[in-house]
């Protein structure tokens, strides 16, 4: 096989990704020549508007029917794709086309409306932009209810595939999705559907998406069970009981918040995790603790949840009968809540940023 180069370094481009091969019938000899005849123009070439002037523009070969595979989700403006090269295969030459590859990441929560919430994916944000110099960063809101809730207020925010949708548009050659979700429940499924559909589409050289914070495998959940226990109320006595307060969900997905409280019950027996909509809630938690005898003098209340908004300050620590904080003290227990979210907790922020970096070496695939 005879390949050029196609590594080849343009002036002013740092990264040159193979995105596509245009199959053409050429002669031998005029597919040598035409081979030399690149690689002495790329040679020259100093910028994008000189290389457009040594005939490499994106539109040189647009009578061959050539059409980069994101090209639609531009509005019919491919992105600069240059041939590099001529390789051979079964008598027929095929010239490479490639582009500067263009790196971003797309963070996924569910979202907030509160000022600390808000707050809290800043300060991820920050932590994503020190870990990963140079790389756009992308936000999308999973839940539809507070999307909506942030156009009433006049903010805007986008769906996962929206956003995608938009970086395809800004001419993102490769993104990572990162979920900032605990377990791979429902809407971490939305969230692989729509980077399914976009990938099939070829809507990006590579579109890639990140693990939520609990996986099955062992390890995961073990390094979560550490971050957890080191972000215990550092006024809580020896005797005292935690409650976390998860979102639960029917989604098979729930076992992993039962694998998190199995471990972080082996290193504390005195911390509980329950859900709102889940299989294990307050009311068994409370049972629990009435069977061991143990004397109940106050309880700490925390959310599982990445950030603090309508469910950790209204369902959890509200004033209203039906909330966590309500029902405890109706037992007669004191109880005192910390409104603080995972997102707060720099052991999670570290799990979530190394999923991302986990699924952004997949681009090397």
């Amino acid at each position: 096989m005879d390949a050029f180069d196609a590594g080849l370094q343009f002036r002013g481009i740092e990264e040159i990704a193979i995105v596509a091969v245009q199959r053409l019938r050429l002669p031998a000899v005029s597919g040598k020549l035409l081979h030399q005849g690149l690689a002495e123009k790329a040679a020259s070439a100093k910028d994008e508007s000189d290389r457009d002037s040594h005939g490499l523009s994106p539109y040189m070969y647009k009578s061959s029917g050539y059409q980069p595979p994101w090209s639609a989700s531009t509005h019919g403006r491919p992105q600069p794709h240059y041939p590099v090269g001529i390789q051979k295969k079964k008598g027929r030459y095929n010239f490479l086309y490639a582009t500067a590859m263009k790196k971003g990441i797309l963070l996924a929560a569910f979202g907030s409306g509160t000022f600390q919430g808000e707050s809290t994916l800043k300060r991820f944000d920050d932590q994503v932009r020190r870990t990963f110099p140079g790389v756009s960063v992308r936000w999308a809101f999973t839940s539809m209810l507070m999307r909506e809730r942030l156009a009433s207020a006049r903010k805007k925010s986008d769906s996962v595939h929206k956003a995608l949708r938009k970086m395809a548009f800004e001419k993102f050659t490769h993104v990572a999705v990162q979920p900032l979700h605990v377990i791979p429940g429902r809407e971490y499924g939305d969230i692989l559907a729509a980077a399914d559909e976009l990938g099939r589409a070829g809507t990006f050289a590579s579109l890639v998406v990140g693990a939520p914070l609990l996986t099955e495998a062992p390890e995961t959940v073990e390094r979560a069970a550490c971050a957890l226990l080191r972000e215990l109320p550092a006024e809580r006595g020896a005797d005292e009981p935690v409650l976390f307060m998860g979102h639960g969900t029917r989604h098979a997905a729930e076992s992993r918040y039962g694998a998190l409280a199995e471990a972080v019950r082996r290193r504390d027996p005195l911390v509980f995790m329950g859900t709102l909509n889940g299989a294990f809630r307050l009311e068994h938690i409370l049972a629990l603790l009435r069977a061991s005898g143990h004397p109940l003098r106050r309880v700490w209340l925390l959310p599982l949840l990445a950030v603090v908004g309508r469910h950790t300050l209204e369902d959890m620590a509200g004033a209203a009968e039906t909330s966590w904080r309500s029902r405890i003290l109706a037992e007669g227990i004191a109880c005192t809540p910390v409104l603080r979210g995972m997102m707060e907790y720099q052991g999670f922020m570290d799990i979530w940023v190394d999923h991302l970096g986990k699924a952004m070496r997949g681009w090397e695939g």
